[in-house]
């Protein structure tokens, strides 16, 4: 499959099967910068800066259908002016879907005849992530075996203490050692942890030998959706929806701004009859969805997805042969698909203008000397170094 497409789309395909039939998910990211999210950033800036905030192995997206739209977001509370404090809040708002999450600074129970007898005064703090390692939970504590709270920890002076979390929900509050909240946050929850893991389905010999390799009958798809639950709604974004931030950029204690308001069309090339190479195919447009929302407000950054999925005819798409996408302003009227399948066309058979032959051609020269170059080399050193010896 050939994706013919600007610089500013980034792409995930994924592919999976439903009754009978074979389906293959497209989807576009949009990166944007919060001062001006109508001008879309380029993809070469868009990986680079996901491995940076995610890390090198992190999953953006699974790059499957969600029937929920969601929000996620990855940030650190700032207290204004760079001021300590003991405690903070941070929060959003896009669209309809709102939050707010307490901070504290460290915090242990108290005890007394060893029983709890209440919680210490939170440490003062300037800034803190908010992740779920100080969200509550631990070791033993399935839901968030990466938290604290629910088991001691020895401190280095080797007093044995329990803590309590540093991100608490303002709703639901530890108020007795008892208590085993969800773990608070906004950011994607574990695939491993029971809050999704319990929506894959049964994986037994009749998925074997019905449905494998794809998801049983009974799979909840809302396993795809990774945000905690509180951040998704029904339905889906339309684009250019506001949105608020609080409490989790170190200059901007409130960002206001929008989501990008743009079109995302996508379109595919498709063979009406897989196996003939050469054969005619059809230019048809993908439905797709603002589905997937990502905010980094630190760097007043975000990335929108927008995903479609497309009947094909064998588990791998073969009979996709190409993949078009185009942009369109939201205020603008959608252009028809006559103008985008004259479009892609042009884009496919477009040649190299006459000006620019002579200069590729000029290039081309120049690597055939350099990997001549490159394969006399190790006998020039051989040779330098005889040289050297007086051989």
């Amino acid at each position: 499959m050939k994706a013919v497409k600007e610089i500013e789309h980034g792409v995930l395909l994924n592919y999976f099967g439903l009754g009978n039939d074979f389906y293959l998910a497209l989807t576009v990211l949009t990166f944007f910068g919060f001062d001006n999210p109508d001008q879309a950033l380029s993809e070469q800036e868009l990986w680079p800066f996901v491995q940076g905030e995610l890390g090198p192995n992190a999953i953006l997206d699974m790059g499957m259908p969600k029937p929920l739209a969601e929000v996620l977001l990855r940030g650190t509370c700032f207290n204004p002016g760079g001021t300590p404090r003991p405690a903070s809040q941070v929060g959003f708002q896009v669209g309809p879907i709102r939050k707010t999450l307490n901070v504290y600074g460290n915090r242990y129970w108290l005890r007394r005849a060893s029983l709890p007898a209440g919680i210490s005064d939170p440490e003062p703090f300037v800034e803190m992530p908010v992740a779920y390692n100080l969200a509550y939970g631990g070791p033993g504590y399935d839901k968030n075996p990466a938290g604290k709270g629910f088991a001691p920890v020895v401190l280095p002076s080797g007093q044995e203490v329990f803590p309590l979390p540093n991100v608490e929900d303002p709703r639901r509050l530890i108020g007795a050692p008892s208590d085993h909240p969800e773990p608070a946050g906004f950011a994607p929850l574990d695939c491993a942890w029971p809050q999704r893991a319990k929506k894959l389905g049964t994986y037994d010999q009749r998925w074997f030998q019905t449905r494998w390799p794809f998801y049983p009958e009974d799979m909840d798809w809302t396993y795809f959706n990774a945000a905690p639950a509180d951040q998704r709604m029904g339905g889906f974004f339309g684009g250019g929806e506001a949105f608020i931030i609080q409490g989790l950029h170190r200059t901007r204690p409130v960002i206001e701004s929008h989501l990008p308001a743009l079109r995302q069309r996508i379109f595919i090339n498709q063979l009406k009859e897989l196996g003939q190479t050469g054969g005619e195919t059809v230019f048809r447009e993908v439905t797709n969805r603002l589905e997937t929302v990502w905010l980094f407000p630190h760097a007043e950054r975000g990335i929108a997805l927008y995903r479609g999925t497309a009947k094909v005819q064998d588990d791998e798409a073969l009979d996709v042969r190409h993949l078009f996408i185009a942009t369109e302003a939201l205020p603008d009227a959608p252009k028809p698909i006559e103008h985008y399948q004259a479009e892609f066309h042009r884009r496919l058979d477009r040649t190299v203008p006459a000006e620019l032959t002579a200069a590729m051609a000029a290039a081309r020269q120049e690597l055939a000397e350099l990997a001549d170059d490159l394969r006399d080399l190790p006998r020039k050193i051989e040779d330098g170094i005889a040289a050297n010896l007086g051989q």
